[in-house]
């Protein structure tokens, strides 16, 4: 069986399944927004990053004294967590890219790994959600009953995945961005295309390359010609003159 087929196979198992409408066509938003980071999200990277750490500092800030029993202002600590992640987006706009694209290397190795790894586990969400309370009891129940082989590839691939991604910002920082964009936008219109497909109409998977070679050569082609569209919006770099000395900058720095 090919690598894709597998993959789609223990996706099916491993997710839940699309049962309603909203869902279906959540998923089809999220292969519109696929699409579009695959093709242009490296050109309003910076607003989009900050945009997130704004989103991402502002649940933090609000759930946070509650869950830690402080007795500090949810509502005051959001906007300033929101305030701060919006400033730190901007200021570490390439760090923040090499986390992006580590996180999505280190998605794809877990799911190279849970296919060839887990042997006859199963998840059972039925189980795993009677015993939680809230989304991170989930996870750590989740966490806690898989195999201990596949605790171990998780970790050591997630880490591989983030530590490559942070060299690759410092010594590539514009390849790194938009081969960011292009693969988190083929993930997102990958996974739910085929979510969505599945709901929809099941016949079309039928479609996908069958062989493993032309699995991955339609994957990585799909990657490099996201990198060389979004390549062309690249901001164009020149030479200005900082306390007398000749500095290559580029338009959005």
């Amino acid at each position: 069986m090919s690598f894709i087929a597998l993959m789609l196979r223990e996706l099916d198992q491993l997710l839940p399944a699309l049962t309603s409408t909203l869902g279906t066509y959540l998923a089809l938003g999220g292969v519109v927004v696929g699409l579009w980071m695959w093709l242009m999200g490296s050109h309003t990277s910076k607003g989009l990053i900050a945009l997130v750490l704004v989103a991402v500092g502002g649940m933090v800030g609000r759930y946070l004294p509650e869950k830690m029993g402080w007795s500090v202002s949810g509502l005051a600590m959001a906007v300033g967590l929101a305030l701060a992640g919006g400033v730190l987006g901007l200021l570490l706009h390439r760090l923040w890219v090499g986390v992006g694209l580590g996180v999505v290397l280190a998605i794809w190795g877990m799911c190279a790994c849970w296919v060839f790894m887990h042997g006859d586990y199963q998840p059972n969400w039925q189980e795993i959600g009677e015993k939680s309370q809230n989304m991170t009891e989930t996870i750590r129940h989740f966490w806690d009953e898989l195999p201990k082989s596949l605790q171990t590839g998780w970790t050591i691939t997630a880490a591989a995945g983030l530590l490559a991604g942070i060299v690759m910002t410092m010594l590539w920082p514009r390849l790194t961005k938009v081969m960011m964009y292009s693969m988190l936008g083929v993930t997102l219109f990958a996974s739910l295309g085929v979510m969505a497909m599945q709901s929809l109409k099941p016949e079309w998977l039928s479609y996908l390359p069958q062989q493993t070679w032309s699995q991955i050569a339609w994957l990585a082609g799909v990657v490099i010609v996201g990198i060389v569209v979004q390549w062309q919006y690249m901001p164009h770099r020149h030479r200005v003159l900082v306390d007398g000395h000749d500095v290559e900058v580029e338009d959005d720095e």
